[in-house]
């Protein structure tokens, strides 16, 4: 795939992957710079802070630094991106902890330009260039709302154009006039002002020239997500149960039973804890096996602890997989001509993008697909967790 044009991006795990849209062929893994140069003072700043083996604060030392390994590592992780104004540009946002970035990658030359990045710059749900160059995206406010911008200029400078106390989401151009489709919803709040709940999404139309805000679909039961609007007025959008989602009588057991268990798993957790840092700096463990105490070798309290972080990192996967098959159990990719009639093309789809040529590609729960302008439907990828998908052409 190198030396062929990709056709669609997608990202999976916050990494950023190209595709040529031909079934069986191996997505490319695009490694950001700028990830990897956080990553890397990552592990400096690991090493730097690593676990003295002599002294009186050996053993304070050795909690502390693990505490650090165990908490949330800031990483770096894509969030949204989009077609840039260049053939074969690729925009991206980039978070590293409270720090946001916008980037574009060259496809063609493989490089990466940072266009600016920092503190202030926490915009997402990027979209595609409109005729002026324009590119839709949303920013967060202090207050938890989200609003809709647009980045202007060579300098992509942000320009605010909603406000209000709302959650204002997936912009994009509509294909009739200089005017904007996006997802939006409600925010109910308590006297504190901390956020009670949110209505469900509906599907809004700005027009940029008069400043007329007109809603073009509402459901009290279901969120519209991601709206396209072609030039014909029909819109493409993905149609997913508002509320709570998955909930049986199995979950609700499984419930009970976590809260009842809830003390012996603290219980073990921290006979575990003091397990560990007393093989760790007496060479004897807390238990007896066979009446007799056995002496490990720092090799094997690593390969044992790696083993305990791996399964964790695998429970989390599994969680995570478990909240996607949630939200794809009820969610389907709909297509509703301007008369009403509607068309299911897709079940179970996570997100979807449509390419300036009419063609569409979807993300379901483990896979990739794309259906051409005449109505065919093709696998693109299988085996990834896509979190967003774009047409390049």
């Amino acid at each position: 795939m190198p030396d062929v044009t990709p056709k669609l991006a997608f990202l999976s795990h916050g990494r950023l992957y190209l595709h040529d849209g031909q079934e069986g062929a191996t997505p490319l893994y695009v490694e950001s710079t700028f990830a990897e140069d956080v990553r890397r003072r990552e592990d400096e700043v690991l090493r730097q802070k690593a676990w003295k083996s002599e002294g009186p604060s050996a053993f304070l030392s050795g909690i502390a630094g693990l505490a650090q390994e165990l908490s949330p590592s800031p990483g770096a992780r894509i969030e949204s991106l989009a077609p840039g104004r260049g053939s074969g540009e690729i925009l991206f946002t980039l978070r590293v902890g409270d720090l946001g970035g916008l980037f574009c990658y060259d496809t063609s030359l493989r490089r990466e330009n940072r266009i600016h990045h920092g503190r202030e710059s926490r915009i997402s749900d990027l979209s595609r260039p409109g005729p002026d160059g324009s590119i839709p995206c949303s920013l967060p406010s202090a207050n938890g709302s989200r609003h809709l911008g647009l980045l202007r200029g060579d300098g992509y400078d942000l320009e605010e154009i909603t406000e209000g106390d709302s959650l204002d989401l997936s912009p994009s151009w509509s294909g009739r006039g200089q005017a904007l489709v996006f997802q939006s919803a409600g925010i109910a709040r308590g006297p504190d002002g901390h956020i009670l709940g949110v209505s469900p999404y509906s599907i809004q139309r700005l027009d940029l020239a008069t400043g007329e805000l007109k809603e073009l679909l509402r459901e009290d039961r279901y969120d519209l997500l991601f709206p396209r609007e072609a030039s014909d007025g029909s819109l493409t959008f993905v149609r997913r149960r508002h509320g709570p989602r998955g909930w049986s009588l199995w979950r609700f057991l499984k419930s009970i039973a976590a809260i009842v268990l809830l003390p012996f798993r603290l219980l073990h957790a921290v006979f575990q804890w003091l397990n560990f840092f007393t093989i760790r700096y007496t060479g004897k463990p807390l238990t007896t096996e066979d009446g007799r105490q056995h002496h490990s070798d720092q090799a094997r309290e690593v390969m044992a602890w790696r083993h305990i972080i791996e399964n964790a990192r695998k429970s989390g996967q599994a969680q995570t997989r478990q909240r996607v098959a949630d939200l794809a159990s009820d969610s389907r990719l709909v297509q509703r001509s301007p008369d009403g009639k509607e068309t299911i093309l897709a079940e179970g789809v996570l997100y979807f993008d449509v390419g300036s040529d009419g063609e569409v590609v979807y993300a379901t729960q483990g896979d990739v697909f794309r259906i051409t302008p005449d109505g065919r439907r093709h696998v693109v990828t299988t085996g990834a967790l896509a979190e967003a998908v774009v047409c390049l052409t």
